[in-house]
This record gives structure tokens, sequence and C-alpha cells, in this order.
């Protein structure tokens, strides 16, 4: 690598489950990916726990300080101006690395930003997301997959995360001025990229191998209509040996899992570095 390539993610200081779930997805990258270092971006070094330091090569704060109070993801724009590294796959703190992906980066490389145009569920199926993204129908907003994407340090790529500053810290009055229809009354971390993406006129290069599973059960068939709001209270998942299964699916390359119940003592002890 002629460049330094890294992973990084985001986390406020103060959200100890959150905390925990990017220390587990730190971990899941030391084991699978030995050539590439990781970086937590939060507000305040100094009000971080003592265990999350060693999962990390590097813990930088927001160079901006931490603007907004509805969602902390709404500093995510700041990861450009911090990244210690020239090549970037960020994921959010809720995701996982669970195979070598030298391959994907290799294409990657090729390209100054890149967000995956699809998605899979755990049976690694390409499948529709007509309620996520019901707002990007309505309103005529691209709909790429933004838990997990790659950029460099380069023109194209600084113009975009300028312009995604002002569109996260003003969030509310984007909605206002160009969702008419179907309006989240939320921080749509989503939404509020692909909204930059069509402003800026962005043009994504599709990298085909550069997907992931997205863990969701709006996204597999189920014939129940009576569906929880939290796959793990539906779906049987199975972690050992650092190998994750959901109803006998095993999991490969990159996994966002969305949800708070996933992580348990026993997940953070079987995907920990010092018993690789």
């Amino acid at each position: 690598m002629d460049k330094e390539q890294g992973y990084i993610t985001i986390c406020n200081s103060a959200d100890i489950p959150g905390l925990k779930e990017a220390g587990l997805l730190a971990r899941s990258i030391k084991i699978n990916d030995k050539n590439r270092k990781t970086c937590l971006v939060t507000d305040n070094y100094d009000h971080l726990p003592k265990f999350i330091e060693k999962n990390f090569d590097y813990i930088v704060e927001l160079p901006y300080g931490y603007v907004g109070e509805d969602d902390f993801e709404c500093n995510m724009w700041q990861i450009y101006y911090c990244t210690p590294f020239e090549e970037n796959i960020f994921m959010r703190k809720r995701s996982l690395l669970l195979n070598n992906v030298d391959g994907i980066w290799e294409n990657l490389t090729k390209t100054d930003i890149c967000f995956p145009i699809s998605a899979t569920n755990f049976k690694n199926e390409i499948s529709d997301f007509r309620y996520f993204f019901e707002s990007h129908d309505k309103n005529n907003v691209p709909k790429l997959f933004t838990d997990i994407f790659y950029f460099k340090k380069s023109l194209e790529t600084s113009e975009f995360f300028k312009m995604l500053d002002p569109i996260m810290q003003n969030w509310r009055s984007v909605y206002v001025n160009l969702i008419k229809e179907k309006k989240p009354e939320y921080f749509h971390l989503n939404l509020v990229i692909n909204i930059t993406v069509k402003l800026l006129g962005v043009t994504n290069t599709n990298v085909e191998s550069f997907l992931y599973h997205y863990i969701s059960l709006e996204n597999v068939d189920i014939d129940d209509i009576d569906l929880p709001d939290d796959w793990t209270r539906y779906l049987s998942c199975w972690v050992q040996n650092k190998t994750v299964k959901i109803n006998n699916h095993k999991l490969n390359n990159f996994v966002f899992y969305n949800s708070p119940s996933f992580i348990d003592d026993e997940i953070l002890d079987d995907f920990s570095v010092r018993s690789n």
C-alpha cells in the first residue's frame, strides 16, 4: 500500500453502549485485516472510558467541536478533516468486518468516493427496502447505502464533505425545503447523505464487490404480519469462534447489524483480539 488505508468510525464519548459497539467493530477489523489500522472519532478524549483505548490505533477529537444535540452522527461530516488515513472505509459503530477484504480495497482505491448501490440480507440476497427508502422515493432522492462507504483524500471528496457540513448541521431546514412527502421526524443519516449526493451531483462509481449485509426484517421474505422492530427478537443469531450466523446463514465481509440487543458479554469475549 503506497498510501495509508484504514477504517474510521464515530461515537459520543458519553455513549457507553455505543462505545462497546465501536470496540467490537475495531476488534473484528483487527482480527480480519491486520494490515490496516482503525480510528475512532469522538467529542472528548478525556471523557472516554479506559476500555476503549486498547481497541483503536488512533483516537481523535472532532476538529470543529461537538455540533448539535439531536444525534451525534450529525457530526459525521468532520471525519474528512481529522482522519489519519489517505484512504478510508467509514463504518457505523453497529458494524462488523468478518473476512479479509483486500480485493475490495484494491477495487475501491481506483475511486475517490464510493457508496454501495445495494445491500444484501442475511441470506446474501439483494432485495428492496421499501420503507427505509420511502422518503427517497417520494422526493426523487438517490438510494445509495451509506452505513459503510469508502473515500480518499481528494478534491472531489473534499467538496462532498464541504457540502455535507451545512446539510447535516441544518437538517431540519433541509427537510422543510427538499422533503415534501414522507418527511421523517428525526435525523436520517442515509437520507441526509443522499440529499448531498443529489445536490452536489456526485457521480458514484459502482464497485460490484462493495456491498454489505444489512440485517433487518424488512429485506427478507417473511409471511408474519406482526413483526418486532428489532430483528434479534425474531431471528436466531449464533456467534462462535469469530463466526456469525443468522438462522444458520454465515455472514461474510461487511455487516451492519443495527441492533442494540446484538452485543452481549459472550460476543465481546469471542471477538477478543488476545484470543486470536
